[in-house]
């Protein structure tokens, strides 16, 4: 079993988000291994992987729910097969460009988290891309000069199961991940199966709350508090929302400073705002 793990920052404890956390791979120790079967017999390479993950927790607290949103990760390595059925024929398959996605325009459905963290997202859709031309000889001659291109196998399908853990500033994710694939080539039925090893790390979301528009110096982009910074910013946005919409950024109460925008950023959100004051739930 392949286990994936994945590490982030906690920049705001006890706050639930359902906000993206986007992680690094780290590529010293991920990979993709390939294992490809023709003819009775078969043939496996691994390669290291880099690229990002991206996946959303109900809480960076207590996670009760995990969602996948996507992942892109490029091989650094080309994978080698070689397949041998002695003096009855041989062929060799060196493929290149080898990339791995979440085949999915929409995140995965939430997976339930227990109290030990344990859960399992079922059918997490993966595309690999990636190609090469073989040499073969004897019983494998139908291949020889045949291009294979690992998107032709079509979408590899695997169960993402482990457990997902917040252990003082860290998110700690422990999956495991194997799909297959099919096609056939020249006539000759090739069956494909990946396996997929991933450890990345990144910062879980900032969680902002409602006046938290600015960092201290008044530079747009939450921080997670509401101060001074915020009624710097505010200063710069007063006036109408563009066309007159309301909920556009410091657009956060009416005149009266009842929360609730109006399309306007005026002095009733300067009102709102002092009531605000202090770091984000």
């Amino acid at each position: 079993m392949r286990i994936l793990t994945v590490t982030g920052s906690l920049l705001l404890a006890g706050g639930a988000s359902a906000q993206v956390a986007d992680l690094t791979v780290d590529p010293g120790q991920s990979s993709l291994t390939v294992e490809v079967s023709a003819v009775g017999v078969s043939d496996s390479d691994s390669t290291p992987l880099a690229g990002s993950v991206s996946l959303e927790l109900d809480s960076y607290a207590t996670p009760t729910g995990v969602s996948v949103d996507d992942f892109a990760l490029n091989a650094t390595n080309s994978l080698s097969f070689n397949f041998s059925l002695g003096f009855l024929g041989s062929a060799s398959l060196t493929v290149n460009g080898i990339s791995a996605s979440y085949a999915a325009a929409v995140p995965t459905a939430v997976a339930p988290v227990d109290g030990g963290g344990a859960f399992t997202i079922v059918g997490v859709p993966i595309a690999l891309t990636g190609s090469g031309t073989a040499s073969a000889s004897g019983l494998f001659s139908a291949l020889d000069g045949t291009t294979v291109n690992l998107a032709d196998f079509g979408t590899f399908s695997g169960d993402l199961s482990g457990t997902v853990q917040v252990v003082g500033s860290n998110v700690n994710l422990a999956v495991s991940l194997t799909g297959t694939g099919e096609q056939v080539v020249s006539g000759v039925t090739i069956t494909s199966t990946a396996d997929l090893v991933l450890v990345a790390s990144g910062p879980v979301p900032m969680v902002a709350c409602i006046g938290d528009i600015a960092d201290d110096f008044g530079s747009l982009g939450a921080d997670g508090m509401v101060s001074f910074g915020d009624f710097l910013a505010l200063l710069g946005l007063i006036g109408p929302c563009p066309g007159g919409t309301p909920g556009c950024t410091g657009d956060i109460a009416d005149d009266f400073g009842t929360l609730g925008g109006d399309g306007m950023v005026s002095f009733g959100d300067f009102l709102a705002l002092l009531g605000l004051i202090g770091p984000c739930p």
